[in-house]
């Protein structure tokens, strides 16, 4: 359906490997997604920030997003996000407050306004040990219901861990660090979120009838 994708986010969607010798893998989420689904993908990750940090660094000054028909957004690990939806976003993106909620919803909005054919996805992350329910999850689906977007919802999914450094959840996927993926924890999380959005297409496909 899409041919051009914009894939946002921090260091996992970047690629990083994790740890003190960290380095980008070629095979990321975004190459493995863009195998998934023929079009081409953007990655527009940007290690170790917060979303505030990657909407001054780059999403305040793109002016590419009319190029793009599908962008996934994925953000939020780094510094959380507060589900104060209703007082730091505002349907005028210019308007809402500098904050990480409010700058998750600036870029939602420029989206919505450089490129108002495109389809947004937000991606609510794996409920491992970093408890993205209680930092990050929450804020990502109000912000998705808020601007009537769609959203891709991996809590509770198959590399979810228990927390502990011996789970094999992290041993699998994310054996360095923890937290950043390894070649088959970039693919898994790649065909999650492929399943998850051809899975929220289908339920409502008046979102995606043009």
């Amino acid at each position: 359906m899409f041919t051009n994708i914009i894939c946002i986010g921090d260091s996992l969607t970047r690629g990083e490997s994790g740890g003190s010798q960290s380095v980008q893998l070629a095979t990321n989420y975004p190459f493995y997604f863009s195998k998934l689904t023929g079009a081409t993908c953007y990655n527009g990750g940007l290690s170790g920030r917060t979303t505030k940090q990657w909407w001054d660094e780059f999403g305040s000054a793109i002016t590419g997003f009319a190029n793009y028909d599908c962008a996934v957004i994925y953000l939020g690990t780094n510094g959380g996000l507060t589900d104060t939806v209703e007082t730091d976003c505002d349907v005028d993106y210019t308007q809402n407050a500098d904050t990480n909620t409010g700058c998750y919803g600036k870029i939602i909005g420029k989206i919505k306004a450089d490129a108002p054919n495109c389809k947004i996805f937000c991606v609510a992350g794996p409920s491992e040990y970093l408890n993205r329910d209680s930092t990050m999850n929450p804020a990502v689906r109000h912000l998705a219901s808020f601007y009537d977007v769609g959203l891709i919802d991996l809590s509770g999914c198959l590399m979810d861990d228990n927390g502990t450094t011996t789970s094999v959840e992290r041993y699998l996927y994310r054996p360095i660090d923890g937290i950043h993926y390894n070649r088959l924890g970039y693919m898994t999380l790649a065909n999650m979120i492929y399943d998850s959005m051809s899975d929220f297409m289908s339920k409502h496909l008046t979102m995606y009838d043009d």
